[in-house]
């Protein structure tokens, strides 16, 4: 069974030796993932209600509707041509730039458990198999999106499952993707409940960044959870 308590003890202990390199890492992490939203979406959750937000969405669509109107229908082709390059070279960034950093900053959060390494470590990934972990993780992120699109529960299943393989890249870039899905398969296999559980004990830390506007999350809650996520991973590589 997962010791969950000493693996937030370590994470902890792990932050208070090398806190700023931390929580720079952490910052690239949650923008690997999350892209520029994310900050704004976790410091604003506690200010805007869904109610406003949605009636926000609903006016700003209003009023980008009457500019389009008034526009000659000449210019229409070119700005839907404009937006779409737009969209496109978005989805490229988050694929092609992003998504190794994702694995370079769980590199970074593993290796801190023997020795602080440089913040350099993070780009790794773009020097080392590099096509080969974009392949990997665009497909993690297509199937999740399928599972998704069957039903929620779903979807949350195999995001557990899937859990484990930006760690698995980040100590074997060449892995090939079969080894990759399967390992991390195999490493959550009977442990998902635990792992959920184990996510379920930081809400009070979100609720706490939430409640500071993001000063906390960004400060302490992310690279805490950070750290923690990387003894995670390795509690369950070594089998405990």
């Amino acid at each position: 069974m997962l010791n969950t308590i000493e693996i937030k003890r370590s994470a902890k202990q792990i932050l208070s030796t090398c806190y700023l390199k931390c929580v720079a890492v952490s910052l690239v992490l949650t923008l690997s993932m999350y892209g520029f939203t994310a900050g704004s979406g976790n410091t604003s959750g506690g200010n805007v209600s869904a109610s406003s937000a949605s009636d926000a969405a609903i006016a700003a669509g209003a009023d980008i509707s009457s500019v389009i109107s008034e526009l000659p229908n000449e210019m229409l082709p070119l700005i839907a041509g404009f937006a779409g390059l737009f969209i496109l070279i978005s989805i490229a960034v988050r694929i092609f730039l992003l998504k190794p950093l994702e694995i370079g900053c769980r590199k970074f959060f593993i290796n801190v458990y023997d020795s602080v390494p440089p913040i350099g470590i993070i780009a790794s990934p773009y020097s080392c198999s590099y096509f080969n972990q974009v392949k990997i993780l665009f497909f993690r992120d297509l199937f999740l999106c399928l599972w998704s699109m069957l039903f929620v529960i779903p979807g949350i299943i195999k995001s557990y499952s899937y859990r484990m393989i930006p760690y698995i890249l980040a100590e074997d870039p060449s892995a090939d993707m079969a080894s990759a899905f399967n390992a991390s398969i195999e490493m959550m296999n009977g442990h998902k409940m635990e792992v959920f559980i184990y996510d379920l004990s930081f809400i009070g830390w979100y609720i706490l960044g939430v409640f500071t506007c993001g000063i906390a999350g960004v400060f302490y809650v992310y690279p805490y959870k950070a750290i923690a996520d990387a003894g995670l991973y390795l509690s369950l590589k070594n089998g405990f």
